[in-house]
């Protein structure tokens, strides 16, 4: 498989898709200004989909240091891709913490908007 065949956007994340080339994300088509490691904090999740996800595995693939960096920093992180990204129910997608251990994306019912 060569590798632009291995970056097309999925189907099954409407309405978001991956746009590898750019290194942006797309919500409902639309193009969402995310910074390097908020693309790759999101790519991550969309790529591991109902996978439990450290901190510790999110800051040695991401950063590397998994020994030297403060776990904030995937807090803070994960909190801007939900924000920017408006991952929510209302969506049919939500980040779950997993209180002291990580997050996980998961598809979920979208609730209907009041």
């Amino acid at each position: 498989m060569d590798n632009a065949a291995m970056h097309l956007p999925r189907t099954d994340t409407a309405p978001y898709a991956i746009d590898h080339s750019n290194h942006c994300m797309l919500r409902d088509g639309e193009p969402i200004r995310l910074t390097r490691k908020e693309f790759e904090v999101a790519c991550l999740l969309f790529d591991n989909i109902g996978a439990a996800q450290s901190r510790a595995q999110l800051l040695e693939k991401l950063w590397r240091h998994a020994q030297q960096w403060d776990t904030r920093t995937i807090d803070t992180h994960v909190s801007r891709v939900r924000r920017k990204l408006d991952i929510g129910p209302h969506r049919g997608w939500q980040i779950s913490t997993i209180y002291g251990f990580g997050y996980r994306l998961e598809r979920v019912r979208p609730r209907p908007s009041c």
